[in-house]
């Protein structure tokens, strides 16, 4: 009986498929993702839990574009761009309560060098997260988005892209957009929202095939750690009246000035605040 499960949705001209059971059952999460000739697989893991918390969320993504998946030999590939437009609308859906560290790791396992990899990975990252045992509040989805003459053409090929008066790649969950990245040729502010407005639906339609594949095969989920709420209510009386100072600074014209300016704001602050700021730190 296989153990292989399979979603895929249509986007353009060709299918993207995710597909899970097969390889790295070892890994809290995998995803074989392909689009068209291009195909990748993600991973992702978690280790052990923390003896205190943590207040941030230790994630790494590392990208990786092996050279067999071009038929090139030797070489490399540029990563850090990819895998940081898969960290940026991933990090904050993780919970800091989590508090494991977490490795994401996509790699390029084939490409027709026709259809980009890095919007394929962006996507099996996220719903190899979204089908493990890590808790996420995802997932998202991604594609890339370019204006040729007219139109607006979701995941241009390699070919079509230097063509394009706009070339961006737009991240999101199906309740908006949380990533923009990209260039343009000195297109309007019209074109780049019309770009975003045609990527956001087919978003969505990524961000519900991931959600059948958690609902078909997805892991329950690891318990976060418990984390004392700490009592702030003391620093309300100091935000009133910093806030007007530092707004007021902030707007200083000058490099220079701007920044005398807020310092002498911190001055005032501290100046005012020295007992409970004393208290604080006995704390």
């Amino acid at each position: 009986m296989s153990n292989v499960t399979t979603v895929s949705v249509r986007i353009g001209n060709d299918d993207l498929i995710f597909e899970t059971g097969k390889i790295a059952k070892q890994a809290n999460g995998a995803v074989y993702a392909h689009y068209a000739g291009s195909a990748v697989v993600a991973t992702v893991c978690c280790g052990d839990a923390p003896s205190e918390p943590i207040d941030y969320v230790p994630v790494s993504v590392e990208y990786n574009e092996k050279y067999y998946a071009a038929g090139k030999i030797p070489g490399g590939f540029l990563k850090i761009l990819v895998s940081r437009l898969i960290d940026r609308p991933m990090r904050p859906l993780f919970d800091k309560a989590f508090g494991r560290e977490i490795q994401i790791v996509p790699t390029v396992v084939s490409t027709d060098m026709v259809n980009t990899p890095d919007i394929v990975a962006i996507n099996a990252a996220s719903c190899a997260v979204t089908i493990s045992d890590i808790p996420f509040y995802g997932p998202i989805a991604a594609v890339r988005v370019a204006k040729i003459g007219s139109d607006y053409v979701i995941n241009p090929t390699f070919q079509q892209i230097p063509t394009a008066s706009l070339d961006i790649v737009v991240a999101g969950t199906k309740g908006g957009i949380t990533m923009v990245e990209g260039g343009a040729k000195e297109v309007s502010e019209d074109d780049m929202l019309g770009a975003i407005a045609a990527a956001q639906p087919v978003i969505t339609e990524i961000c519900l095939a991931q959600e059948k594949m958690r609902e078909l095969c997805g892991k329950e989920k690891l318990p976060l750690m418990e984390i004392k709420e700490e009592d702030l209510t003391w620093l309300e009386p100091v935000k009133a009246f910093a806030y007007p100072l530092e707004k007021e600074a902030s707007f200083v014209k000058g490099k220079m000035n701007r920044y005398a300016a807020l310092e002498e704001a911190h001055d005032q602050v501290k100046e005012k605040f020295a007992d409970l700021i004393a208290e604080d730190e006995k704390r």
